[in-house]
C-alpha cells in the first residue's frame, strides 16, 4: 500500500501525484492515504487544508476510484486519523 507525507515544493503537484499512483498501480501497489501533517512553529513545508482539497480533487477528477487516495490529517490527542476526503 502506498502513503504519501503532502508537503510543499516536494510532491504537492496534481499532475505528478496522478502519475505516481498510477505507475505504483500497475506494478501492483495499492494507494492507501495521503497525509497532512500537524504544523509545527518554524514548519514551512506544510500545505493547508484548502489546498489540500483543491489538489484531491483535481486526482479524484483524474484517476478511477480506487487509485484514489483518502486525504487525513492527525488530530493532535486522539487515537485514530481525520478523514478529509
Amino acid at each position: 500500500m502506498n502513503q504519501i507525507v503532502l508537503l510543499k515544493t516536494i510532491n504537492n503537484n496534481k499532475k505528478i501525484l496522478i502519475e505516481l499512483n498510477n505507475n505504483l498501480f500497475n506494478i501492483g501497489i495499492i494507494p492507501y492515504n495521503i497525509h497532512l501533517l500537524d504544523k509545527i512553529e518554524g514548519g514551512n513545508i506544510f500545505i493547508s487544508q484548502k489546498k489540500a482539497k483543491k489538489i484531491m480533487q483535481v486526482i479524484i477528477l483524474k484517476l478511477s476510484g480506487f487509485l484514489v487516495l483518502k486525504l487525513v490529517k492527525d488530530i493532535h490527542g486522539k487515537k485514530h486519523q481525520k478523514f478529509i476526503i
